[in-house]
């Protein structure tokens, strides 16, 4: 009896050992089967770059059920590439995006995870995040992406020293900046340095008038393809102020040939050549590393971008509230993807890492004490401010629309400000991509 006993519990024991084992997400994996590998396509470079593959590493090391694998492209490339893959059905698992319409054309292709029932399954998950990151990433009221880098935002950088000696304001409307313009010229000084050959930073001046002016809306109806959005009367005005401002010698002479890569924009307001420059948050730190004798001085000054008229959108921010992590719809396992975005997105070691290394600031909620005793305090709170508390962050348009659409934008913007195509001209050709 008890030999066939001690056979029973061993035969027993035999097929529980073999059986697969069920775990908590739903997905059954035998007991001697390898880890879920999750491929993950990211951009990020340099300290970026490290501290997410430190992140992942530590990660992996505490999930052996889990392997994530990242891989690293090039921004231009990456596009391409990731739009490819994805309408192939062999894209990563997770994978980088800025949100807005490349993202809204992976949600209508069914090419990504809808991740509204996760994050409104724990509510200390979504609440971790300043509410303004979820906008590029909602499509039909649903959330198909959570944040994973530091907030941007285009604003108005000056230097100090030029506006005091002319007892010129820092501009914040529109009538005190062309004061400020006509006065700098008269005065052999370049009012604003532009780098016109990467034509993107012209599309600053355009896409913050139009919102000035008109408010989201104007954009929204672009984006959903409304025939004529583009002749809205918000672009024409915001397209005719650019080209006063050319035509009262704004911009420094042969600015068309001028890259942003060579920061030859700021180079000018830091060599006191020119008053004022349009660009990315991420120049301050530029202004701090590559112009310190400059910076030093404390000349470094920065505003939001003039307001128009009475206009109630003045506190209306263009950027980035964060670059996002999104789910492949062919992932094999959701739930290791979206174990992995809880675990590491913003998590405390990566935010500390951005504070105290990268130097951005990441959209998180109650990190104002610690933004305050970062060396660039100020600046880094007046960022974090101006994009929690603007009631939309607008994507920047070129982000926003297809690759195609978005060349033909950048095109017709620097012919607009070389004066060689008038708003009304602008529009029609842009009202053709729509549809």
């Amino acid at each position: 009896m008890k030999k066939y006993l001690v056979l029973a519990l061993s035969l027993g024991l035999f097929i529980l050992m073999a059986a697969p084992m069920v775990f908590a997400n739903g997905q059954q994996q035998s007991s001697a089967s390898a880890p879920v590998t999750v491929k993950l396509w990211d951009i990020r470079t340099q300290q970026d770059q490290q501290m997410m593959v430190t992140a992942t590493d530590k990660f992996n090391q505490a999930h052996p059920n889990i392997k994530v694998v990242p891989e690293w492209f090039q921004n231009n490339p990456y596009k391409d590439k990731l739009r490819i893959a994805l309408g192939a059905g062999n894209g990563p698992d997770i994978f980088y995006n800025w949100g807005g319409g490349p993202l809204r054309s992976y949600v209508d292709a069914k090419d990504v995870v809808n991740l509204s029932p996760q994050l409104n399954a724990d509510p200390s998950w979504k609440d971790r995040y300043a509410p303004s990151v979820w906008g590029p990433v909602t499509v039909g009221g649903n959330i198909y992406g959570v944040p994973t880098e530091g907030m941007d935002a285009e604003l108005l950088f000056y230097n100090k020293a030029i506006l005091s000696k002319y007892n010129l304001p820092v501009p914040s409307t529109w009538a005190e900046l062309m004061q400020d313009v006509t006065t700098l010229h008269a005065n052999g000084i370049i009012p604003i340095g532009l780098a016109g050959k990467s034509e993107w930073p012209e599309m600053i001046w355009v896409q913050y008038l139009t919102d000035r002016i008109g408010g989201p809306a104007v954009f929204n109806a672009i984006a959903k393809g409304e025939t004529g959005a583009w002749s809205n009367p918000a672009i024409i005005q915001a397209l005719q102020l650019c080209q006063d401002l050319a035509k009262a010698h704004a911009f420094e002479p042969g600015f068309a040939s001028v890259d942003a890569s060579t920061n030859q924009a700021e180079a000018l307001v830091a060599g006191n050549k020119a008053a004022m420059v349009a660009q990315g948050d991420w120049v301050f730190g530029t202004f701090k590393n590559n112009f310190a004798s400059f910076y030093d001085t404390g000349a470094l000054g920065y505003t939001a971008i003039p307001s128009v008229g009475s206009n109630p959108y003045g506190k209306q921010a263009v950027g980035a509230p964060s670059g996002y992590y999104s789910i492949s719809a062919t992932t094999k396992d959701v739930n290791a993807a979206v174990e992995y975005l809880k675990q590491v997105n913003l998590n405390d070691y990566v935010v500390k890492t951005m504070l105290t290394v990268t130097g951005r600031v990441p959209p998180v909620k109650g990190i104002a004490p610690q933004l305050k005793a970062m060396k660039n305090g100020q600046f880094e709170v007046w960022l974090y401010d101006t994009i929690t508390n603007a009631p939309e962050v607008q994507l920047y348009w070129d982000q926003y629309l297809s690759p195609t659409v978005a060349k033909q934008l950048l095109t017709n913007i620097s012919e607009v400000f070389l004066l060689q195509e008038t708003p009304q001209q602008f529009a029609q050709n842009m009202n053709k991509t729509l549809g």
